[in-house]
């Protein structure tokens, strides 16, 4: 066990100096930061499927055509953005969000 340098602010006997910039005695440094693939192959699946449906058309209440989209048969859990509008930026994986531009086209769509 290395004891603290003397300039540091709180050297103490308990503290193993594990790099010169950090002290602790917390085992949780040892740990390595694990951030799971949060963009599965699945996952870009649907949205290739949802982007070749909707980008490009406009989606509203009035049912199926070729430059139209029906809302109900979007999925439940769906959302259609404007420019300019307000959103939460929590990650739900399970979410469509629909991006319309001005014109009420859909310029793209990722789920999140």
């Amino acid at each position: 066990m290395k004891r603290p340098p003397a300039s540091c602010p709180n050297p103490s006997a308990n503290t193993i100096l594990r790099h010169p910039s950090i002290l602790s005695t917390s085992p949780l440094l040892k740990m390595p930061l694990v951030v799971p693939d949060l963009a599965s192959s699945s996952s870009e699946d649907r949205n290739q499927e949802w982007t070749t449906k909707l980008v490009g058309k406009t989606v509203n209440d009035d049912g199926h055509s070729e430059t139209n989209f029906c809302k109900k048969d979007l999925p439940e859990n769906c959302r259609v953005l404007t420019p300019g509008a307000m959103a939460t930026r929590d990650f739900r994986p399970d979410r469509l969000n629909v991006h319309v531009k001005e014109d009420g086209t859909v310029s793209h769509v990722y789920h999140g």
